[in-house]
């Protein structure tokens, strides 16, 4: 064998080499990039999880601040009654003096307003008993008082 052949062969085994190096090197490219793109998916169903999680935090805080403003309003309207015994056994509430201005008098029903609700009571007189009954449609409350509503 004469020394090109040689040197030729040794070019060609140094590259061989190279090709083997380089395989091997993309053989660990390939590993990371596998592992970083199972990492990167990781990280793409963590952060889908966070917006769903601060989605439904935002519907909460939304509901809560919706609440708030109805407790608020209830209140503001909760304190211009008073509670009054118009006859023995019977309660309902009324405007307080000072809220006497143009509303028309009425009387709210005890249950509802324990429940955050005015529920206006009605009056139905009984022909058969002379009485006067007044009645809360929403949740079914009669109360016999024959002392007349104040004006």
């Amino acid at each position: 064998m004469d020394i090109a052949a040689i040197l030729l062969n040794l070019k060609a085994s140094a590259d061989l080499i190279g090709l083997i190096l380089q395989l091997s090197t993309d053989s660990k490219v390939t590993e990371k990039a596998i592992e970083l793109q199972s990492k990167i998916l990781a990280l793409n169903n963590d952060l889908f999880a966070l917006q769903s999680q601060n989605h439904s935090l935002l519907q909460e805080k939304h509901e809560l601040e919706k609440q708030l403003i109805e407790i608020q309003n209830w209140q503001a309207t909760a304190s211009k009654y008073e509670l009054i015994q118009p006859e023995t056994g019977a309660f309902v509430y009324t405007l307080k003096p000072d809220q006497k201005t143009t509303a028309i008098p009425h009387w709210l029903c005890p249950n509802c307003y324990q429940q955050s609700k005015s529920s206006i009571l009605y009056r139905i007189y009984s022909k058969i008993h002379h009485r006067n009954t007044f009645r809360c449609h929403p949740c079914g409350l009669e109360q016999v008082i024959n002392s007349a509503m104040p004006a």
